[in-house]
């Protein structure tokens, strides 16, 4: 007795449905390539940029919450830009066309600093307590920050560029951690320095003296902080202050041409884009490789590879920008 298996119909797909999943590619891609340009851009705009512009800060002389000049007094004036082209055929050679000089003005006035210093009631230990413990913290950011912008400085430009994009970020996550600790430790310290062993130094209340004030006032202060602010403050407040404070403080240093004429950072990042249009698009480029075959699949990619090197080899979207004033002298 043999048995048999109905047919289960097949199930038919709509032409809307064989629509949809055509389309959902390129949808991917759309939106793929928007969230990856804008992370770019955004890595360009807030790591790239500054960590030039901060590698001249600290060329020049670097940072600190007493004396923030970036002075180069007897210094020569820091190549801000450069351009290098080829010249010749046979063999080409790799000539400088342009440079921008600067130099920083040792009289720029840091209004984030004078803020910082007067803002605390330094004239009572509780103030000059906490005050101590921040100027400690944001030395010691300065330290390490300076450190690492000294190297980008001994590095080429574009190679600062493209480095700050993933190296930046990594070292402020780095930062968060370390200050976590570092504020533990200066809390204690500055806690036995002002609170448990004070010198009496009457000829100058912004320091530990043993007046008036130092009774209730500065015992509550301490006593409301330790209970409710500390840990707030250790975990999270000062860490990500001290971060925030060192990141954009080297940007309000201003500088100037060394032909004359004002310069500050804003006017620096024009100028970058401008400067770094070659290596900016080639950024972009890889960028529009990489979601391109990672979407749309790696024949689609080499055809993407094709229309880019089309642009670069006959057209000026790929090529340096070379300013009006050495056009002219040519």
């Amino acid at each position: 007795m043999s048995s048999t298996n109905p047919t289960l119909p097949t199930p038919q797909i709509s032409q809307a449905s064989r629509r949809s999943n055509k389309t959902l590619p390129y949808v991917n891609f759309g939106q793929s390539l928007s969230l990856n340009l804008i992370g770019v851009s955004l890595a360009m705009m807030f790591f790239s940029i500054p960590a030039l512009y901060t590698s001249l800060i600290a060329n020049a002389g670097g940072m600190s919450v007493d004396a923030l000049t970036a002075s180069t007094v007897g210094k020569a004036p820091e190549v801000a830009h450069v351009i290098k082209v080829f010249d010749g055929w046979f063999p080409p050679k790799l000539m400088v066309r342009h440079e921008t000089q600067i130099k920083f003005d040792s009289s720029s006035h840091d209004y984030a600093n004078e803020k910082f210093r007067t803002i605390f009631p330094t004239s009572i230990p509780f103030g000059y307590f906490i005050y101590s413990v921040l100027k400690s913290m944001i030395d010691a950011n300065y330290s390490m920050s300076m450190g690492l912008h000294k190297m980008f400085y001994k590095l080429p430009e574009s190679a600062t560029f493209v480095l700050a994009m993933g190296i930046m970020p990594l070292f402020y996550l780095m930062m968060f951690f370390i200050n976590i600790l570092m504020a533990v430790i200066f809390h204690l310290y500055h806690f036995k320095k002002y609170f448990v062993s004070c010198v009496k130094d009457p000829s100058d209340l912004s320091k530990c003296t043993e007046s008036d004030d130092y009774g209730p006032v500065s015992w509550i202060c301490l006593f409301a902080y330790g209970i409710f602010g500390f840990i707030p403050a250790v975990i999270f407040g000062i860490p990500i202050l001290t971060i925030i404070y060192c990141y954009f403080t080297p940007l309000l240093v201003s500088s100037k041409l060394a032909k004359g004429g004002a310069y500050d950072f804003f006017q620096f990042l024009g100028a970058t884009l401008s400067y770094k249009r070659q290596l900016i698009m080639w950024i972009i480029s890889l960028v529009l490789l990489k979601v391109v075959g990672s979407t749309l699949g790696l024949y689609q990619a080499g055809g993407c590879l094709m229309a880019i090197l089309f642009l670069a080899g006959l057209t000026r979207v790929y090529s340096k920008y070379i300013p009006d004033c050495v056009n002219k002298a040519k």
